[in-house]
């Protein structure tokens, strides 16, 4: 089994694997912003406001 990991820019986790065997492939794609403490989700909220 071979299985990569990778977070993009926007925090999204993309998870692939491939059985090497069969060569069968799967992905996934995780939002995980449920998933933040309530800092960081504050933190992510405070990057989207702007000053007046």
């Amino acid at each position: 089994m071979d299985v990569t990991f990778a977070i993009d820019r926007n925090g999204i986790l993309h998870v692939s694997a491939m059985d090497i065997d069969t060569g069968i492939q799967n992905e996934i794609e995780i939002n995980g912003v449920g998933y933040l403490s309530k800092q960081q989700q504050l933190f992510r909220r405070g990057k989207n406001l702007k000053v007046i």
